[in-house]
């Protein structure tokens, strides 16, 4: 197979350009794969990204062909959570498993941004003659330009929600100085909580001195009425953990951490899948946690949506000892 004939690689970079600023990364990439594949006269490709986890297809790929693909692919994924230990440099090279294709008609292209894999690209071709060094170059030096669009957009868009958190902190804490109802500016805040990392639901979380308990203050989301004045010994759970320790904490698979308990599940019906909380502290006094549940569509959570939570609760905090809310 050879390389089709294709409108301008400056025409088609600059519609790539667009569809990362309107619709980010992985629609990029949708778009980029098929153009790929024809200019680098491939009969099909597949994507793999790691943030967020997206695997996608393009063209023919044959059965056997497409299983090794997925090893290799799982082994991207792992390879992207890699950190270098304490007595390596940050610049230590990823210790990704070499694949061994010999023999098969296919490209695989790590992408990259600097030190940080992105995910990684794979191109199948009928044969091995059509697989040819220039071809290869090409393939490398497109998805290496496609590669730094995509970083680019998703610094662009990390950006943008870092300045529209900064301004909705900013409301909040001029709510919290000027508002005579407290208690609403706190639903407001951990609906606000849930709202901006597209979380099932969130709980704001005081500590009830005198029984030692969590008592869930201002639930929020759809199992709201029966989280209302739920309670749970502050030694239980990772909301109890964070209030015990002082410290924020992300779970992105409860079952896998005996931090977890499921009583409050059990009351009241709820299955929650991922964890983020963060503690409320006022005048150097923890006075309960601020908790955000289940990113939709399974996404993790992440540092970034630990950093924003977290200067929330410091907001809340002082209004979360108002003694209106824990009656």
């Amino acid at each position: 197979m050879t390389p089709i004939t294709t409108p301008s690689h400056t025409n088609i970079l600059a519609r790539l350009s667009r569809v990362a600023r309107e619709s980010g990364t992985v629609a990029l990439w949708r778009e980029a794969l098929p153009w790929l594949c024809q200019v680098c006269g491939a009969q099909g490709g597949s994507v793999v990204l790691e943030r967020p986890p997206t695997r996608f297809r393009h063209g023919v790929i044959p059965l056997a062909t497409g299983l090794l693909i997925d090893a290799w692919e799982d082994t991207v994924l792992t390879a992207s959570h890699w950190v270098p230990s304490a007595d390596q440099s940050l610049s230590t090279p990823t210790p990704l498993e070499p694949m061994t294709t010999a023999g098969i008609p296919m490209l695989q292209i790590l992408l990259e941004d600097g030190p940080v894999i992105q995910g990684g690209l794979s191109l199948v071709y009928g044969s091995l003659a059509e697989m040819n060094g220039p071809l290869a170059d090409t393939a490398s030096a497109l998805a290496g330009t496609v590669g730094q669009l995509a970083a680019l957009s998703a610094e662009l868009q990390s950006s943008q929600r870092r300045l529209t958190q900064l301004n909705l902190l900013q409301e909040v804490g001029q709510s919290i100085a000027s508002s005579l109802d407290l208690a609403d500016v706190l639903r407001e805040t951990t609906n606000l909580a849930a709202s901006m990392l597209d979380a099932e639901g969130a709980a704001l979380l005081l500590i009830d001195e005198d029984q030692q308990e969590l008592i869930f203050a201002v639930p929020v989301g759809e199992k709201e009425h029966e989280l209302r004045q739920q309670r749970m010994n502050i030694n239980e759970g990772v909301a109890g953990w964070t209030l015990r320790r002082g410290q924020a904490v992300i779970v992105n698979d409860v079952r896998n951490d005996p931090r977890f308990t499921k009583s409050v599940d059990q009351a009241t019906g709820f299955l929650t899948r991922s964890i983020l909380c963060v503690p409320l502290q006022a005048n150097a006094r923890i006075v309960g946690v601020l908790e955000v549940v289940n990113k939709r569509n399974d996404q993790p959570f992440t540092q970034e949506d630990q950093e924003w939570v977290s200067a929330l609760a410091t907001q809340a905090a002082v209004a979360g000892q108002c003694p209106t809310l824990r009656t």
